[in-house]
C-alpha cells in the first residue's frame, strides 16, 4: 500500500480552503527564493517549470472555486474581477516564461516581475480576499475538499498530457497520424 499524496493528506486533515489556498502561496514564494538562490541553467528552468505548474494549478483552482463566490457577493464583486485581471497578467508571463530555454537574458527579470505580481496578489487574498471568503458563510471545510479533488484531477490530466507530449517526440509520424484520425472522426481535435 503506498503512502498518502499531499493532497490526499490535506482532505482527510480537514483542512479548510483558506489554508490550502495559502500553504500553496508558501510553496511558490519557496520557489522563487529557490530561484533566486540558484546557480545553474538546469536548476533554474527545473523551478521555473515547477513555478509554472504550481502557478497554473492555483490560479486555475481559485477561478473555478473561489472567485465564483466571491462574485455573488455584490460588496465583494470588484475585488474579484481585480483577481481575475492579476491572473490574466500572471498567465501572460507564465506563457512567456513556458516558450524560454534559459540562455534569455531576461530571464532573471521576468522571474524578478513575476515574483513581485504574484507577491502582490497574495498580499491581496490574504488580507482582503480571504477573510471575505470566510464571512460568506461558505463551508470552507467542504471548499477544501473540492479544492483538493479538482486539484488531484487537473494533476492526473497535467501528467496524462506529459506522457502523451513526451511519447509523441519519441514516436514522431505515428502520433500525428493518430491525431489527424480523430480528428476526422470527430471524437477529438488535433491540438
Amino acid at each position: 500500500m503506498r503512502g498518502k499524496s499531499t493532497e490526499e493528506a490535506m482532505v482527510s486533515s480537514g483542512m479548510n480552503a483558506v489554508e490550502m489556498l495559502k500553504a500553496d502561496h508558501r510553496k511558490v514564494e519557496g520557489l522563487f527564493e529557490q530561484f533566486e538562490s540558484s546557480t545553474t541553467k538546469r536548476e533554474k528552468m527545473k523551478l521555473i517549470k515547477e513555478v509554472i505548474n504550481e502557478l497554473t494549478l492555483h490560479t486555475k483552482l481559485e477561478e473555478k472555486l473561489v472567485y465564483p463566490i466571491l462574485l455573488e457577493e455584490k460588496e465583494e464583486e470588484d475585488m474579484a474581477q481585480e483577481a481575475f485581471e492579476e491572473h490574466h497578467v500572471v498567465k501572460n508571463v507564465l506563457k512567456e516564461l513556458s516558450s524560454m530555454d534559459g540562455s534569455e537574458e531576461n530571464l532573471k527579470a521576468k522571474m524578478k516581475v513575476l515574483s513581485e505580481l504574484v507577491d502582490h496578489h497574495v498580499q491581496e487574498e490574504e488580507k482582503e480576499m480571504f477573510p471575505a471568503l470566510e464571512k460568506t458563510g461558505e463551508d470552507l471545510t467542504a471548499l477544501g475538499e473540492k479544492i483538493s479533488q479538482e486539484k488531484m484531477k487537473l494533476m492526473q490530466r497535467g501528467s496524462g498530457r506529459r506522457s502523451t507530449r513526451a511519447s509523441a517526440k519519441s514516436s514522431g509520424r505515428k502520433t500525428a497520424t493518430r491525431s489527424i484520425s480523430r480528428s476526422t472522426t470527430g471524437r477529438r481535435k488535433a491540438s
